[in-house]
């Protein structure tokens, strides 16, 4: 189902029109129209707003352009989210256990909703050559730590007079 499809089947479920849809979210209903009937997609920015409006997660829209492995990804990080806040919940679980669970489990929010930006970004802009597209799958096979030293070694690469691009390239 389009992102359009997925935006009226939730506008209708929810009983409201166009122009209320278009209203909650501050843009014209005809805006809302032409979503709906595939004839513009909207950018990530949108769906967060459309979303919002609809009282929905920008998952729930996006849900079909989600590939089944990105999917199970983030029902991994949603169960464990669960399970982090089964532990802290038990009584018989030690304080300094309790709040290091808290402080390392990311918030599965904040998660989900950037690996959605991410996937979008991904397909609003293909990568321009095989280094780049190299370069993009092995970042996303490094952990969290491992990220953070790709982007400070690439950092340390953009101030290298040999590796920088110049006005003529």
């Amino acid at each position: 189902m389009a992102i359009g499809d997925r935006i009226r089947a939730i506008r209708t479920k929810k009983g409201m029109t166009q122009k209320q849809l278009g209203e909650k979210c501050g843009m014209a209903d005809s805006a809302i129209r032409k979503y709906e009937s595939g004839r513009i997609t909207p950018k990530i920015e949108t769906v967060n707003k459309i979303a919002k409006a609809l009282e929905v997660s920008t998952v729930e829209i996006l849900d079909a352009f989600i590939p089944n492995k990105a999917r199970e990804a983030m029902d991994a990080v949603v169960n464990l989210s669960a399970v982090c806040s089964a532990i802290c919940e038990h009584s018989d679980i030690p304080e300094d256990l309790k709040e290091w669970i808290q402080k390392e489990i990311p918030d599965v929010s904040k998660t989900i909703d950037s690996f959605v930006d991410l996937y979008i970004y991904s397909l609003e802009r293909k990568p321009k050559s095989d280094e780049e597209m190299t370069l993009i799958e092995n970042f996303y096979k490094l952990n969290q730590k491992g990220q953070k030293i790709a982007v400070q070694r690439i950092e340390e690469l953009t101030k290298i007079p040999d590796y920088m691009k110049n006005a003529m390239d």
